[in-house]
């Protein structure tokens, strides 16, 4: 679960990259921008997720 998680969030980190490339390539397109701005805010809600679970002094079950 941990690996799924981390690999979601840089796969995230990669669509808010190519959401901002498409937005920059058309003139700063406000929908594509706020596109690009959720998956990187999803990206760190993700990133942020996975990192308390690989910090967690709990054993996995």
């Amino acid at each position: 679960m941990k690996t799924f998680l981390f690999l979601l969030g840089l796969f995230l980190a990669a669509m808010a990259c190519v959401a901002g490339r498409s937005a920059y390539r058309h003139g700063w397109d406000y929908i594509e921008l706020g596109i690009a701005g959720l998956f990187l805010v999803g990206s760190i809600v993700v990133l942020r997720a996975c990192g308390r679970m690989y910090d967690s002094p709990r054993p996995p079950a």
